[in-house]
């Protein structure tokens, strides 16, 4: 009787968690990501900073700031990636997110992303122009509801996958979290 009541109550809350996240795709108006989840922009500045006041310069100009909604459920996750702009996280709702980080020095560090007053837990992380990055929830049975707010601006120019043969080469000692983390299509 008791596995029963608790498989009824784990199914219970499944069903609480998957109409949460129902409802914040409709509310927010969220569209599938190709690596998972779902998002949609949710401000493009209408502010432009000219492509030669960067080092190095860059051929086209860039909106000064762009934010997303972005949420994953389950086993979904943010596959390994770079951009040229600095990127924050925020915390809106749902589980912790653990954040995967390679600095461009190579070192590697991870953070949690929740409103939990722990060590290492934060509101909100900013990944600083050019670290390689990717995310996953920490309870997989959950779902995560985040902004992302990128400056300057996201342009699809600025953003690299990073291979996880490449990172495998340099952190062999990092295969698990690598090969979690890699794109689906490698």
């Amino acid at each position: 009787m008791c596995f029963f009541s608790s498989f009824l109550i784990h199914l219970n809350l499944h069903s609480i968690m998957n109409s949460e996240v129902k409802i914040w795709i409709e509310k927010l108006s969220l569209t599938p990501y190709p690596e998972g989840g779902y998002y949609r922009e949710s401000y493009r500045s209408s502010q432009i900073i000219p492509g030669n006041v960067y080092v190095p310069p860059r051929s086209e100009n860039r909106v000064s700031a762009t934010s997303i909604y972005f949420l994953l459920e389950g086993d979904q996750h943010s596959s390994w990636h770079r951009l040229n702009s600095d990127e924050i996280w925020y915390f809106h709702s749902g589980t912790t997110v653990i954040i995967h980080t390679f600095s461009q020095e190579g070192k590697y560090c991870r953070f949690f992303l929740d409103n939990q007053l722990q060590p290492n837990h934060y509101p909100q992380i900013l990944i600083s122009a050019g670290t390689i990055f990717g995310a996953e929830l920490l309870d997989n049975s959950q779902y995560a509801l985040m902004g992302c707010m990128v400056t300057p601006g996201f342009d699809f120019t600025d953003f690299s996958i990073i291979s996880h043969q490449e990172l495998l080469i340099k952190y062999p000692n990092l295969s698990t979290i690598i090969l979690k983390l890699r794109i689906k299509e490698e």
